[in-house]
């Protein structure tokens, strides 16, 4: 791992999620503002008062709305950067577990296990593990394939490869959710060894005892 590399980019990122703070205050000021405009226009137009006085107030309003785009914009933008500096990041760290076809890389201080195709920089999706550290009481687990490259079987190699981190961590069972019109998603999970729990607002909850099960044929 380059760690001067590293630490340059987490500098940047820290700098950047500073700038973001900064513009969502600056929001927040002109927001205010604009409401006591708002509100003293609704109190001229009572009153029917001067027409120059209500289009003072009007432009005034106009003003602040630019500005506030503007500052939307740079927003925007800020945060376009600051996803694409999260990856170049975890490029940076190796694969925690890989497969002849995916690599899954952790991005400390996230919930989530990207999955790469094996020895590239391509993401095509992620495991999400609510609690963000794998030894949290929580357990639920989701995860999601990008659209291109679905049909390969890779959400299951990539879960696959996640119950081997819980087995390392003496994790026996977990929870995996899909949606209920997820066909594909749910005959993944049940290829796992996933047995229906509960549903709730059209989520299926599974538990998946493979890792116990394997214990069990293994002694």
């Amino acid at each position: 791992m380059d760690k001067q590399k590293l630490n340059e980019l987490m500098k940047l990122k820290e700098k950047i999620k500073s700038d973001r703070e900064q513009i969502r205050n600056q929001k927040f000021d002109l927001n205010k503002r604009s409401w006591k405009l708002y509100h003293e226009l609704d109190q001229l137009n009572e009153k029917n008062d001067s027409f120059e006085s209500i289009k003072k107030i009007e432009k005034a309003i106009k003003d602040i709305e630019n500005i506030l785009e503007n500052l939307q914009n740079k927003s925007n933008a800020l945060f376009c950067q600051e996803e694409e500096i999260k990856f170049r990041i975890l490029y940076l760290y190796p694969p925690i577990k890989e497969s002849e076809s995916i690599d899954l890389r952790y991005l400390p201080e996230s919930p989530y296990y990207y999955i790469y195709l094996h020895g590239t920089d391509t993401i095509i999706g992620n495991i999400m593990y609510s609690g963000h550290h794998i030894n949290d009481i929580s357990r639920d687990v989701g995860c999601t394939i990008k659209e291109e490259y679905r049909g390969h079987h890779y959400a299951y190699e990539a879960l696959s490869l996640f119950c081997n981190i819980l087995e390392e961590n003496g994790i026996s069972d977990f929870w995996v959710s899909t949606y209920k019109d997820n066909i594909a998603s749910k005959k993944t999970i049940e290829k796992l060894g996933g047995v229906l729990q509960e549903e709730v607002d059209g989520v299926l909850f599974y538990e998946c005892p493979t890792l116990k099960k394997d214990k069990n044929n293994k002694k």
